[in-house]
């Protein structure tokens, strides 16, 4: 399953210019920020490839032409199908 992270005070406006702190795919190397120091949270899921639609709620993981466990992968196979309309958006588990 794929796995991506950030840090928790990156949607706070007194931490910092949000494109300062940590984030990424998979596993994190450390707990913590580099920036601010601040935990991160971690969420599973998959990158899927979907019809682009206007709406930005309306990419649900049933409607992906196809799921992938790498991002680079996903956009790989949007990129083959430019002519289709194709994006690539971050679909996570459902939280039971």
């Amino acid at each position: 399953m794929a796995q991506r992270y950030g840090c928790v005070h990156a949607s706070n406006p007194a931490a910092g210019q949000s494109s300062f702190h940590s984030k990424g795919n998979g596993k994190p190397r450390s707990k913590w920020c580099t920036y601010c120091h601040g935990e991160f949270w971690t969420e599973t899921g998959k990158w899927g490839v979907f019809v682009w639609n206007y709406n930005r709620s309306a990419y649900k993981r049933a409607d992906a032409v196809k799921l992938f466990e790498v991002e680079n992968a996903a956009h790989r196979f949007a990129e083959a199908g430019a002519h289709d309309n194709l994006c690539v958006r971050w679909s996570p588990d459902a939280v039971s």
